[in-house]
């Protein structure tokens, strides 16, 4: 990410693809961001294992939430 972003990445469980979503300036907009997409994704999914999933990372790539599938297992 960019110096000090915090970086959303999109992961497609179904064929593996993944993609850079997009960059915050704070930690609470990325998760917010990340937790948004996953429940909308959620709609087209079984199960958790073939969905769209969204993932927060800090400025140093330690993940920081997003993946609201974990919470409803």
């Amino acid at each position: 990410s960019s110096k000090g972003k915090y970086t959303v990445i999109g992961l497609d469980k179904y064929d593996y693809e993944d993609w850079l979503h997009g960059e915050y300036d704070t930690a609470e907009e990325a998760v917010l961001e990340a937790r948004k997409k996953t429940k909308e994704g959620m709609e087209d999914a079984s199960d958790s294992s073939v969905a769209t999933v969204y993932y927060a990372y800090d400025p140093d790539g330690n993940y920081i939430g997003g993946d609201i599938w974990k919470e409803v297992s």
